[in-house]
This record gives structure tokens, sequence and C-alpha cells, in this order.
């Protein structure tokens, strides 16, 4: 850096806090905590901020997220948020790391799950901690406010439950004083030492799923007997990954179903079945459509095998967003036409101009995965049946 002397101060703050970041990255990987369990993430966030003698450290904010306020020794009115979240995610790590997590969260909802900081929560939150310690140090420097907001839950709470950034929001982490801007990193698979940026839209608005299939329970040796929504289950399954044909490919979307479970054993035919998933939207104005299409598969898919089926959104998270895409752009939810001419969709193989042709703007983010396109240098129950007879019949 270069310029104002306060940079050249920076860089070798930063350089001398990097071996601490490194181990604070390190023992967050080794101890990871699932959404709504950050306990000791908490403490530890809370500890370092408080021993940097901060204006404010704010804690208990939706659950167990910190907020840190750092106030300049020079006259300044903006406020810059920075921003790193701190949960792990119900998966077992392979990676052979001397620092690995062996941990397994055996009360957590629908476990037990072994843990692990698959998604760089680790390396976000031992970043911000290295920048609020290089801050503080030349904060009679500083024109202006900076808060260091570490958010729980990012993953999403377990059903039931809330938490995250929209509560941190509502519950006054960013009131007195608020961001005039805003700042968060993601680690990606990017070259070390770089830096990735776009223009535009960076990451998917994101929304969990839950399915609820219910048919009607049967010993499995009398499948006539009752309905199973077990196929039904599997035709919706294999149908989300048809979605993407029915909207326009310059608005990028996924739809995941990540879990599937019954109440039952191996050879009864379960009353329900359900299924959780997310749908991702580079396009936050496209979620109520996706979750519309998604709604008219399950409901019809199940109808198919003589089954019901029940939809719910449970969490919306909202995309990040460059200001010139914030507006709404009025559209059917069902029927969409070409975003090169005004044919429809079923007339777009014949209809449209070639592609060198006056055309919409393209939009090339793809749902939770940093775009590289631009970089620059960054030093661095149990159920039963009757098995004698025909006869159906559910133990309580």
């Amino acid at each position: 850096m270069s310029g104002d002397p306060i940079h050249a101060e920076l860089d070798e703050q930063a350089e001398a806090v990097e071996r601490q970041v490194i181990e604070w990255r390190h023992h967050l990987h080794q101890n990871p905590e699932l959404s709504n369990r950050e306990v000791d993430t908490a403490k530890l966030i809370t500890d370092h901020l408080t021993s940097l003698n901060l204006d404010e450290v704010r804690t208990g904010i939706s659950g167990h997220g910190v907020v840190g306020v750092l106030r300049g020794g020079k006259p300044g009115d903006r406020v810059v948020a920075l921003r790193a979240d701190i949960d792990a995610l119900p998966v077992k790590e392979d990676s052979g790391e001397s620092f690995a997590s062996t941990v397994v969260d055996q009360d957590y909802p629908g476990g037990p799950f072994p843990v692990a900081h698959a998604c760089g929560h680790d390396g976000h939150t031992a970043m911000l901690l290295g920048a609020a310690t290089v801050l503080a140090g030349v904060r009679e420097q500083l024109p202006g406010t900076v808060l260091f907001v570490f958010q729980p839950a990012e993953e999403g709470a377990p059903a039931g439950e809330s938490s995250g950034a929209k509560q941190m929001i509502d519950e006054g982490a960013c009131n007195a004083p608020a961001p005039t801007m805003a700042f968060g990193m993601h680690l990606g698979p990017l070259p070390s030492g770089y830096v990735g940026y776009r223009v535009g839209n960076q990451f998917g608005a994101s929304s969990m799923a839950k399915i609820v299939l219910t048919g009607q329970q049967v010993h499995g040796s009398t499948p006539w007997m009752g309905i199973d929504p077990m196929p039904a289950a599997g035709a919706i399954t294999v149908g989300v990954g048809q979605l993407y044909r029915q909207v326009s490919a310059f608005d990028p979307i996924t739809v995941t179903i990540g879990h599937i479970e019954d109440v039952g054993r191996f050879n009864i035919v379960p009353e329900t079945v359900t299924l959780w998933g997310t749908i991702r939207c580079s396009v936050e104005n496209d979620m109520a459509d996706i979750q519309k299409r998604l709604t008219i598969l399950a409901e019809q898919t199940a109808a198919a095998y003589g089954c019901t089926a029940e939809v719910t959104y449970l969490q919306d998270v909202p995309a990040v967003h460059n200001l010139k895409n914030t507006a709404a752009r009025p559209r059917s939810p069902i029927s969409r036409t070409c975003p090169r001419c005004t044919t429809s969709r079923s007339g777009r193989t014949r209809s449209c101009p070639p592609s060198g042709a006056s055309s919409a703007p393209r939009r090339s983010s793809t749902p939770r995965r940093p775009s590289g396109t631009t970089t620059s240098p960054n030093s661095s129950t149990s159920t039963a049946a009757c098995t004698s007879c025909s006869a159906r019949r559910t133990a309580s």
C-alpha cells in the first residue's frame, strides 16, 4: 500500500498479527460449533475484542452474535461494518490435517452429527479478529467508526429455531451507529495472495425448503394395502434437477434436496417422508418464482403417486446486490419470455436473434460460489405392523 503513511503502518501490523490469525483459525477449525451453538466461539471473540479496549463489545445478539465498536480518533461520519460468520457445518472432515476436527455434536436436532468448518467460517472469524487487532492499533488515526460484526447461524438455524443475519439486524446489531458501508469476505478457490471481486451479485439468495409427503403406512409385505410416499420422494428429488429448464439461463438457480428422512424401519412402508433442501438464486426477485415452481412440482408429483405434499420455506437469506440490480422486474410467475426477444420460450430456438445481436444484460454469477473473473493481487418411534395378516396398524 502507498500514499497516506497509515498504509505502511497497517501493512506492518497485519504482518505482525499473521501468526496469531493462523493460530486462531487452527483453533476454531479444531473446535467447530453448529448454528445456534457457537458458545465457545463467541467467548473467544468476546474475550479478544474486550482485550482490545474497544468502545463497545455487544454480546448475545441473535443468540451468540457479537459486535465490537471502534470509534476512530479523527473526525468522520462514515461507519464501516466488517462482517464474518462463525458457525460450522454438520459434516465429517477427512482432510488429514493435524488440526482437523473430530467433534461430534450428540444433541443437535436430527443428530448426532460430526462437525467441521467445511465452508471457511473459521478463516472468516480469524481474519476479522486480525482486522480488529490491526485497526484498534491505529485507532487515533482513523476518521470514523468501525463495527466488527460476528454473525451466528449463517448456515441456517435448526427447524423451529431462529437466528442469523436478519435477526441480528432486527435486534439492533447495526444500530447506533448505523453503517454507511459494509464489507464481508469469503474464502474461495483463488490463488494464494489474491482477492477476487466482481460487479453485481456475488452470492445467491438462499431459502430452506421442507417437503412433507404423506401416504398410508403398511407392512412391506402388502404394499398394495397402503400408499407408499417413497416413490414420490424419489421422483421429486429427480424432478428438481429439471427446474432450471423453466427459467432463464441468464439468472442461474440451483435447487438441491440434501436430506431425506422417514419414520419407520426397513420393512415398513412409512406414513411420511420428509425432504429437506435449499434453493439458491442469483437474483433475489427469482426466489418467489422458484418456490412456486418447487411447490407445484412437489404437490403434483405427490398426487400422481396417491400422496399429499406440504411444502414450507423456513428461511430466506437476501442476496448480495449491486445497487444497479435491485429494481424488481415485472414477470409472470410461471410463463417467462426469452430475455433476448419477445417470443415465448417454446419458440426460442427459431425466433431468437443470434447471440451477437442486441440482448438483455447477462448475469454470470453462480449461486454460492465466488467469481474469480477479476482478481487483484493482495499480499496475503418406532413403527410396527401385523406380520401374520394384511391388517394395518401403527404402534404408538
